[in-house]
This record gives C-alpha cells, sequence and structure tokens, in this order.
C-alpha cells in the first residue's frame, strides 16, 4: 500500500501567518514638516530685513554724512550771499556795528530754525578778525542783547576757533578762492569737526558753519532699530503662518499614518483600520490610495481563509 501524502495548502507569509516578532531597529533622526515650511517663510527674512540692515549699518551712514556735507555746503553758500546783500541794503561794509548786529539777529535765527543740527556759526573779515559768531548754546535773545556775544563765542569754543581761522587763512592763501568753499572734516587738537566754508562775495570774508554729527548717529539708529523690528515682525508672522498652516496638515499625516500601520495588521485578526478620507490635494491622494490598500488586503485575506478552510 502506497502513502499518500497530502501537500499543505499554500498561505501567504504575511498575510495568514502570525505576527513577527517584534524588533527595535535603529530609529533615524526624525525631522518635522514644520521645519522646511518655516525656512520657506524665513525667505523674506532673509531676503530683504538683512539686506536693509547691512545698508543700514554700511552705505546709509556715508550717504547720509555726503548728503548732510552737501546741505550744509548750500546753506553756507546761501549765508554768505545773505551777507552781502545785508551789506548792500544797509550800504556799510562788514566791519561797521549796524551790519554785525543785523547779520547776528539772522545768524541766531538761522541756528534756531535750521532743520539742520548746526551747532556754531562764524564770520572771519579778510584780516582774520571773527565779526560774527553765534552758538545753538546761547539762550535765545541774545544776539542782540550780549554786546560781547563774539568774544564770549572765542572764548567758549577755542578749538572751533582755531579752525575757522585755519579755513580763512587758506582761504586768503589762495587755497579755497578757486573753489569757493570747503565741506568735510578736519582734525583741530585731536577733535574731529564737521563743518562747510563759502567766501563771501567780494572776497570780503569767509563764513564757516559747523554740524553736529551726532545726528547721523541717531538716524542710523533710528533705521537700524526700524529694520530690526521689521525682522522681529517678519520672524513672528512667519511662525503664526507656518503654525496655522502646518498643524492641519501634519494632524491629517499623522491620522493617515496611524490608518496605514492598522491597515497592515487587519489580516491578523486586529479590527478593521479607518481611514479617513478628507481634503482635495496631495494628502487626499494618498489617502485614498491607503483606503484601496486596506480595501485589498481585507479581500485577499478574506480568499486566504476560506483556502485555509
Amino acid at each position: 500500500m502506497t502513502d499518500t501524502k497530502t501537500a499543505p495548502a499554500l498561505r501567504h507569509p504575511t498575510l495568514s501567518a502570525a505576527p513577527p516578532a517584534a524588533t527595535t531597529p535603529a530609529t533615524p533622526r526624525r525631522g518635522t514638516i514644520r521645519t522646511r515650511f518655516l525656512l520657506i517663510g524665513l525667505i523674506p527674512v532673509f531676503t530683504l530685513g538683512l539686506p536693509w540692515l547691512g545698508y543700514t549699518l554700511t552705505v546709509q551712514r556715508s550717504n547720509d554724512e555726503r548728503l548732510l556735507l552737501e546741505s550744509v555746503s548750500q546753506l553756507t553758500s546761501n549765508y554768505s550771499e545773505r551777507i552781502l546783500d545785508l551789506e548792500e541794503a544797509l550800504g556799510l561794509p562788514l566791519q561797521e556795528q549796524d551790519v554785525i548786529t543785523s547779520a547776528l539777529g539772522r545768524t541766531e535765527t538761522l541756528i534756531k530754525t535750521s532743520a539742520l543740527p548746526i551747532t556754531n556759526v562764524a564770520v572771519v573779515n579778510e584780516q582774520g578778525q571773527v565779526v560774527i559768531a553765534y552758538s545753538d548754546r546761547f539762550p535765545e535773545g541774545s544776539a542782540l542783547t550780549d554786546q560781547n556775544i563774539v568774544q564770549r563765542w572765542e572764548k567758549e569754543n577755542p578749538t572751533i576757533l582755531k579752525a575757522v581761522k585755519n579755513i580763512a587763512s587758506e582761504t586768503y592763501g589762495d587755497l579755497l578762492l578757486a573753489q569757493d568753499g570747503f565741506s568735510g572734516r578736519i582734525n583741530v587738537d585731536g577733535q574731529t569737526i564737521t563743518l562747510a566754508s563759502a567766501l563771501i562775495p567780494g572776497n570780503e570774508g569767509v563764513s564757516v558753519i559747523t554740524v553736529d554729527t551726532a545726528y547721523i548717529d541717531q538716524r542710523m539708529r533710528e533705521n537700524t532699530r526700524r529694520a530690526l523690528l521689521f525682522i522681529l515682525a517678519s520672524l513672528a508672522v512667519t511662525l503664526f503662518a507656518v503654525q496655522r498652516v502646518t498643524t492641519p496638515m501634519v494632524r491629517r499625516l499623522k491620522r493617515l499614518a496611524a490608518g496605514t500601520e492598522q491597515a497592515s495588521r487587519t489580516s491578523y485578526g486586529e479590527e478593521q483600520a479607518v481611514i479617513d478620507v478628507d481634503g482635495n490635494d496631495e494628502i487626499t491622494d494618498m489617502q485614498v490610495a491607503a483606503k484601496r490598500l486596506r480595501d485589498s488586503n481585507m479581500v485577499l485575506s478574506s480568499m486566504l481563509e476560506e483556502d485555509d478552510r
């Protein structure tokens, strides 16, 4: 008698076998989609905010200094022309007291009302004597009430006095006669003074106006603060937008991952996986594909179970 052996039924190694023993694979370093969205959102910060801040700290300061010197140079030239107009209106030379008194009143008005950071105005005649001088530190009205205003200015401003006389000396040494003025910085006794000068038409004297460069530093600080505020505001808006956009997306992806994991174990007797399909985007396509995979897995598992019976 011949023994007849019945071949065992074929069974799907994945769908009908017991779940494989749990292993502990090396866990890769996990990232998050939020980081990528955040980097995209930071593009405006890097392309606008940082260049603006760099421009403010480098180029803008030199531009502000140049514009300030150009403005003061033009103002000094106009001031010298007003001195000549005053002489012609009174019919007197610069050395006369009536001319000096009227010019001092106009000089005080200029300093007190100018939008530029003027600190000192001085006029030197062709003999090298300071005939008109006024400072922004003097009290209002002192130009017409203080008879010794020029001597007071010379006493309180020795460094600027030296600079003014140097400018006048160089002017009448034909250094400035060709260009009719000077604007820039000069160093006197270790102090840097920013000023502009202009000849009074007819070579009767030279006007000198000094300015405070702290005005530029203040403008730079304000612009730097604006740039930093823009960067911080951009960061805050970016973080808020990324959070609002990515939170629903991440929630849907987590549900999809959980449903897919559950679908892969449906054949092991676990409860049927629930895979939600919502939205109308690429994640929706992934949900539909996962749901079809779950349904196919269930059909195949049922067919194999019937064959086993």
